[in-house]
């Protein structure tokens, strides 16, 4: 265990007030129930084309450079500083990650103050101060994200739009989520992660309903055992790091899957943020009598039979390229 997990944190933080304050990643189900795997999602399904000259190819949308695997990993509130290990072990392995903060939390504290901990990760909302969303009012939630999309963005230099709801709590009625889901597209959110778990190893057909795909500490053999079906897949979960201080998640046994990703270079390591922008791009791509088209403000990639195309931004894929 890392020198920083110490006694001293752990009698700052208790396992109690962690579950009050924060809930816990060992409890990954919101008031809406459990999750069901999502279906394959029919913008990013491989298609057959025919060419000009007549013959016919298989087109099937990849992560950047062909790849077929997306990893995503995120933690929450960045508790008395115990984020700070967990960016040193993904900082040497070159694997990004996502770090939702509440910023006027004073648990979060830490994370606030020490903006620099964090270059080269993305940093995101999770509520000024952790106020569930489907506990409040339309007005206190606008309030609840914008004041942290504020304050964040001024301490740490960046755009924040990106968002994890506290305790995984939404509306609970359809009206109201579809509400809630205006409200986070107004606040220029473009993605947010809830709680529950799908077992559905894919992108959500959704972003503002983001969904983790299984519990933290499972090992990138289950990514990699999802069928080759020409689909791309994704892992993506969340953890608080304070349950490495409380002893809860054994710190030695993710380093070591940190050590397998970074070993693996068929895996797409991404923040939450690219991962959302990325995927958001290729569902756009079109089929076009010239070619497939990429509206998108980045390039995304695709394969043709065996070879692999990058598609730049604003461009056009011609057919006569591919033939």
């Amino acid at each position: 265990m890392p020198p920083f997990f110490s006694s001293t944190l752990l009698r700052q933080f208790p396992l109690w007030l962690s579950l009050a304050i924060f809930g816990s990643a060992a409890f990954p189900f919101s008031s809406t129930g459990k999750a069901q795997p999502s279906e394959p999602d029919a913008a990013l399904a491989p298609l057959s084309q025919k060419l000009p000259d007549g013959h016919t190819v298989k087109i099937v949308k990849c992560y950047p450079d062909g790849l077929m695997r997306a990893y995503c990993v995120s933690f929450d509130d960045g508790t008395l500083g115990s984020d700070w290990p967990v960016l040193d072990a993904l900082r040497s392995r070159h694997i990004p990650a996502t770090f939702f903060i509440n910023s006027l939390h004073p648990q979060s504290k830490d994370a606030v103050a020490f903006p620099q901990r964090y270059a080269g990760f993305e940093v995101a909302s999770h509520g000024a101060h952790h106020k569930g969303l489907g506990s409040i009012s339309l007005p206190e939630a606008r309030q609840e994200i914008s004041e942290d999309q504020r304050i964040l963005g001024e301490k740490f230099k960046c755009q924040i739009d990106g968002f994890a709801y506290p305790y995984g709590d939404v509306p609970k009625t359809p009206e109201a989520r579809l509400q809630l889901d205006k409200l986070l597209t107004e606040l220029g959110i473009i993605y947010a992660r809830g709680t529950r778990t799908t077992n559905a190893y894919r992108p959500p057909v959704d972003f503002l309903r983001w969904d983790t795909d299984c519990g933290f500490l499972t090992g990138p053999e289950k990514l990699l055992a999802q069928p080759a079906d020409d689909s791309v897949r994704v892992m993506m979960s969340f953890a608080h790091s304070i349950d490495f201080a409380r002893g809860s998640m054994p710190f030695e046994k993710w380093e070591h899957q940190l050590d397998q990703l970074a070993a693996d270079k068929t895996i797409w390591k991404v923040t939450m943020h690219d991962f959302a922008r990325y995927v958001t791009a290729l569902r756009a791509l079109t089929v076009t009598s010239d070619g497939l088209k990429n509206d998108s403000e980045i390039a995304v990639w695709v394969r043709v039979n065996t070879k692999v195309f990058s598609i730049p931004a604003k461009t056009t894929l011609a057919w006569s390229k591919i033939q």
